[in-house]
């Protein structure tokens, strides 16, 4: 991926990069003709970043995201543990509380992910984490202002639209869809 080939000067950014690619998220565009690492070039990338910095906590959630949740407990939880130690890490949290989330842990996921909101409120990532987690816990109308705050600070931000339509469809508000439809479509 673009991101882990420019980010091998440091081991934090190396980090950054294969985070997000173990976590599966289509955020990390890999350049024409490449492929996104494997398993286990995340685990070897996330090892060297450690190697640096033992509490670097996207190396942290890259271990955590390469271990398989069902079938590996044992580690799954060890690794989402060593994430939990990590000091001050706004986007740690937010990691946690994804990875909570995907696994069907939704009380634990909105606990964590509000915690990452508030050390963190103006990331949109975050943000858009935090109103994920509060639809899968079935506060549809709390996330729904969250969304509106980021089409208004990040107009160009994908994410939050979709999930807004879904919100208003959850609520049967037909007109906001309508509108919602009306933005998208002169985008």
């Amino acid at each position: 991926a673009v991101v882990a080939s420019a980010a091998s000067a440091t081991g934090r950014a190396t980090a950054a990069g294969i985070a997000i690619a173990g976590q599966g998220a289509n955020v990390t565009v890999p350049a024409r003709g490449a492929s996104r690492p494997s398993a286990g070039q995340i685990a070897t990338e996330a090892a060297r970043a450690l190697a640096i910095d033992p509490q670097n906590a996207d190396a942290l959630a890259a271990q955590l995201f390469t271990v398989p949740p069902f079938g590996r407990f044992l580690d799954s939880e060890a690794a989402l543990e060593r994430l939990r130690r990590a000091p001050g890490s706004a986007h740690g949290r937010r990691y946690i509380g994804w990875y909570l989330r995907t696994t069907g842990r939704v009380r634990e996921s909105l606990e964590e992910t509000e915690r990452a909101f508030r050390l963190n409120a103006l990331d949109p990532m975050t943000a858009n984490t935090l109103a994920l987690a509060r639809m899968a816990a079935g506060r549809v109308a709390d996330a729904v202002p969250v969304y509106e705050d980021l089409l208004v600070r990040v107009p160009d931000m994908s994410f939050p639209v979709s999930s807004l339509l879904r919100a208003y469809a959850f609520q049967q508000n037909w007109t906001a869809v309508d509108r919602l439809l009306e933005l998208a479509a002169k985008r």
